[in-house]
């Protein structure tokens, strides 16, 4: 089989597990809902950087998700911006053992680890945002 195909099945799989663990843990805790996303965006933005050529769509992605997290949930944003980030490395350093390159490792691991950056930056606008639409409504209501 090749290396690839195993790793996709691999992480598809877990995302798959995930699903009814959130459910149980939303049952128990409906708090973790935000963290649970977060998880599930990361690992998203996680597999589609593994598989991708070009970091342009990993990096959109990291942002937007973090906007949106940011924006509905501006208290201690700093969670959702690395539960987002981490999973970029994480499936980066995985691909990286499971293909056995060790000359991708400086390439792909170190670098991947960076995407904690657009992640918060996303998050922190998200929270920029939040605060701005509510003092506008202040203001005009």
């Amino acid at each position: 089989m090749h290396d690839r195909l195993i790793f996709t099945m691999t992480w598809f799989h877990l995302l798959v597990y995930f699903l009814p663990l959130s459910i149980i843990l939303l049952y128990l805790w409906p708090r973790l809902w935000h963290h649970l996303l977060s998880i599930f965006f990361g690992i998203i933005a996680g597999m589609i950087d593994v598989q991708s050529q070009e970091v342009q769509l990993t990096v959109l992605l990291l942002l937007v998700f973090g906007l949106f997290m940011g924006f509905n949930q501006p208290v201690k944003a700093w969670r959702w911006g690395l539960l987002l980030g981490v999973f970029v490395p994480l499936f980066a350093i995985s691909s990286i053992i499971e293909s056995s390159a060790a000359e991708k490792m400086v390439n792909e691991g170190v670098f991947a680890a960076i995407a904690i950056v657009p992640a918060m930056l996303g998050v922190y606008i998200g929270v920029l945002l939040r605060s701005q639409s509510r003092t506008s409504v202040n203001e005009k209501g």
